[in-house]
């Protein structure tokens, strides 16, 4: 297997997840360790007797939010197992894109050799839509409510960008 799409999922879910608590530590290590003698004259005893309040505090805050918390790291991991299924569809993206390229390519030599139609704006729309196909076909897959067969999304997805660079590379330029 070229993607193993259960290690990326758990990696990215993994680097959001401590991500998240590592500048949630941050913020309120910044906000709440007074620095020197100003801790002497802090309004809150906790601030002023223990030895990193911010870190307590954001450890007190997570352990404390229970279901919401467990919500959202779910959601986390949802969003990396959905990331990494998109991740995993690359060898047959660039598959379609070789096949797509090289049949274009040769039906520019075909249009080259008999004079036919140079147009640049189906080059140019063509260029925007793989990308537009690419970035929202990912955005749709994101906020798909429900489960389902990665190939019923992805394997579309990837046939149109194919086509799309096809015709991009058809109306590339007759001339170099």
């Amino acid at each position: 297997m070229l993607v193993e799409p259960a290690g990326i999922a758990r990696f990215i879910g993994d680097t959001i997840h401590h991500s998240a608590l590592a500048i949630a530590t941050l913020v309120s290590r910044t906000l709440m360790n007074i620095p020197g003698r100003a801790r002497e004259f802090a309004a809150s005893d906790f601030i002023r007797n223990s030895p990193d309040p911010g870190g307590a505090y954001a450890q007190e805050l997570v352990h404390g939010a229970g279901a919401d918390w467990n919500l959202l790291v779910l959601g986390t991991y949802g969003f990396a197992v959905r990331t990494a299924m998109y991740v995993a569809m690359l060898p047959a993206l660039a598959l379609g894109f070789l096949l797509g390229a090289v049949d274009g390519l040769v039906a520019r030599a075909a249009r080259k050799a008999n004079a036919g139609r140079e147009s640049s704006s189906i080059y140019h729309r063509a260029k925007l839509g793989v990308t537009f196909v690419l970035i929202t076909g990912y955005l749709v897959c994101l906020a798909l409510p429900d489960v389902m067969h990665p190939n019923l999304a992805l394997l579309p997805l990837t046939m149109a960008a194919a086509l799309l660079l096809r015709l991009q590379a058809s109306y590339y330029k007759k001339y170099l």
